[in-house]
């Protein structure tokens, strides 16, 4: 088989040096990184809008760091009310048991 014959073969002129061809490829990979830099730049300002209609990406953090803040002091304030629930019963049913016993002490012996 001769060189014309062969696939692989390229006239004398499309050959490059080694040299030659990392630069090329190295150029193709710049050139490919920047078009995805671009596509994902698109996508991000897609997403930002989509997620910001009016661009306010600083009340939107606002907006949630309040909402938290209402749930923590809405989770403070029922841990609070159980508390206090707990303590003035166990207050109130031991009022009512020194009660019963003082009524029972003044009534003397039962026979």
């Amino acid at each position: 088989m001769n060189e014309t014959q062969n696939p692989t073969f390229f006239p004398e002129e499309r050959r490059k040096s080694p040299t030659d061809a990392l630069v090329t490829l190295i150029h193709q990979v710049h050139e490919s990184v920047q078009a995805l830099d671009r596509k994902l730049d698109k996508g991000i300002s897609s997403l930002r809008e989509d997620a910001f209609p009016e661009g306010d990406a600083d009340g939107h953090r606002r907006h949630h760091e309040a909402v938290i803040k209402a749930a923590e002091d809405r989770a403070k304030f029922w841990e609070t009310m159980r508390v206090e629930i707990a303590k003035w019963g166990l207050i109130g049913f031991l009022g009512w048991a020194l009660y019963n016993l003082w009524v029972s002490f003044l009534m003397g012996p039962h026979k």
